[in-house]
């Protein structure tokens, strides 16, 4: 209880079985992710269990399948594929914030949250955690975005959260400075 990740740049995480490139695990809880850009990754940007907190980071950029895939194939033997950018692994997740996230995609519209029900575990949603005051965004699919963010609207969460272009310097090079006025 307690541990604190923050202001890390995690990034071009490859390989087969990968989960996250941050995480928390088995039964931690009272954890703060914040302040962390997460980039390049595959299988997922950050995983959340239980009762912990992602807060203010910059999730952008993950890699749909791993290059390594045809050399080595996940423990199933099947090529590894992206599972979102927030995975919710474990619940109860009540309590848990999912707030002041910028969660970029670049392509088409894409499920942002992997929600899971693991066997003998409690199932984990984004709507069981305060989501909110997060921002969505698809390059290449605007209207993706805004349909992303009403159907999580109509789950009851991301009340304020919007849909629009972060502005990044430059996005497809990694560059995610957000403009200055």
């Amino acid at each position: 209880h307690g541990n604190v990740i923050r202001q890390n740049a995690v990034h071009d995480i490859y390989g087969t079985g990968t989960s996250s490139a941050i995480r928390t695990d088995g039964w931690q809880e009272g954890t703060l992710i914040a302040e962390n850009v997460v980039y390049r990754s595959v299988g997922g940007g950050i995983t959340l269990k239980q009762i912990n907190r992602v807060e203010n980071n910059i999730v952008a950029n993950m890699i749909p399948r791993s290059p390594l895939e045809e050399i080595e194939p996940d423990f199933r033997g099947r090529p590894l594929d992206l599972h979102g950018y927030i995975l919710l692994r474990r619940g109860p997740s009540q309590g848990s914030t999912i707030q002041r996230n910028l969660l970029v995609h670049p392509g088409k519209r894409f499920n942002l949250y992997d929600e899971a029900r693991i066997k003998n575990f409690a199932p984990a949603y984004a709507r069981d955690c305060e989501t909110d005051y997060n921002l969505y965004w698809f390059t290449e699919d605007p209207q993706g975005a805004r349909g992303f963010l009403e159907e999580k609207r109509g789950q009851g969460i991301d009340k304020h959260s919007l849909a629009a272009d972060p502005l990044f310097r430059d996005l497809k090079n990694n560059d995610f400075r957000l403009p200055v006025n």
